[in-house]
């Protein structure tokens, strides 16, 4: 039967739902994602839901626990170490870790307890975490890292394989140095951006114009201390080699040559110091991705929490690729100051 009322009404839209009371607490927000069914790699963790407890996570006091979690790694690290000569630099590692951990902790508890200039804390491992999950406009923390990498690792390699085998002739015959002498030694006080704008007008702005001015970079270091490393060679050692019969190349490769060893790693240190400084700062100028690029990016944007990130991820790098050489070095010059 027709009911004319009931056309009439049909139009309209249906009356609101009256939302529940507390609903927008974060309890119920919290309890009504725990619900949500979502896979692993649509998991997107904002900072802003972070700081808003959206997640129901305390990150400050999460952040102590795990500064706390690695100290008391390291300690049982440390003393789970002998005393042995083989251990001992897995202990003072260990060591130094735990250090570092304990200060750690203490600067964020102080944080946590109201001291306002020590709050920084808290907002750079909030925006780590974020950018770990997230990364910064579309490139992840490991791109940066790694881009930065490449581009020093590729000019510092460069420069050593070419380096060390001019300085060794420059150091050892008296042509070669008269020859290309006075290019290293110019080329070595020239500030290194000096010459990025040429490089990118010559090599575009992509990988190859860094690469070149790494090498640039610490070609006259490492050339200049093999050749150093040459003179430091005592006659005397040369003069026995020769009494006994020993050719020009067998005085070469087992005279000069490991007694230049140790000046060719000290200066391959600063050179890489030198390169990873100048990747930096090429970065700043004209690149897409690396540490440095997230750096000045991040000060554009007034980002302090990401700046602080970047200089952190500097450091560790450059201490790590420090550390790397020093390793090869006591690993191939176990005669470091034995006469």
């Amino acid at each position: 039967m027709f009911d004319a009322r009931q056309a009439m009404t049909a139009h309209r839209a249906p009356p609101p739902l009256v939302p529940p009371k507390n609903r927008g607490s974060p309890t119920v927000v919290a309890r009504q994602s725990c619900r949500e069914t979502r896979p692993f790699s649509e998991w997107r963790f904002h900072t802003t839901e972070i700081r808003s407890g959206r997640l129901g996570l305390d990150m400050p006091r999460l952040g102590i626990r795990i500064i706390t979690l690695a100290e008391n790694s390291a300690g049982w690290a440390e003393a789970r170490a002998g005393q042995r000569r083989g251990e001992r630099p897995a202990r003072r590692g260990c060591r130094q870790v735990r250090r570092s951990a304990s200060a750690l902790r203490v600067w964020a508890e102080a944080a946590l307890r109201g001291l306002r200039w020590l709050s920084i804390l808290s907002a750079v491992f909030t925006t780590f975490i974020d950018t770990l999950w997230n990364g910064y406009r579309e490139t992840t923390l490991w791109e940066n890292s790694a881009a930065t990498l490449w581009r020093c690792g590729a000019g510092f390699l460069l420069a050593c394989l070419t380096g060390v085998p001019l300085g060794l002739a420059m150091g050892y015959k008296p042509g070669v140095r008269a020859a290309c002498d006075y290019i290293v030694q110019f080329m070595r006080p020239l500030p290194p951006l000096s010459y990025l704008i040429l490089l990118i007008l010559w090599l575009g702005t992509g990988d190859a114009s860094k690469i070149a001015l790494l090498y640039l970079t610490a070609f006259p270091i490492v050339a200049s201390s093999a050749m150093a490393g040459v003179w430091t060679t005592k006659l005397q050692r040369i003069q026995a080699a020769r009494a006994l019969g020993a050719s020009e190349w067998k005085i070469f490769r087992y005279v000069v040559f490991p007694s230049a060893l140790p000046l060719i790693f000290t200066g391959a240190r600063i050179a890489l110091a030198a390169a990873f400084s100048t990747v930096v700062a090429a970065e700043l100028m004209a690149a897409t991705n690396g540490l440095g690029w997230m750096v000045f990016s991040a000060s554009r944007f007034l980002r302090n929490d990401i700046i602080i990130i970047g200089i952190i991820f500097l450091g560790i790098l450059g201490m790590g690729l420090s550390k790397l050489v020093l390793l090869v070095d006591r690993r191939i010059v176990h005669w470091r100051g034995v006469e």
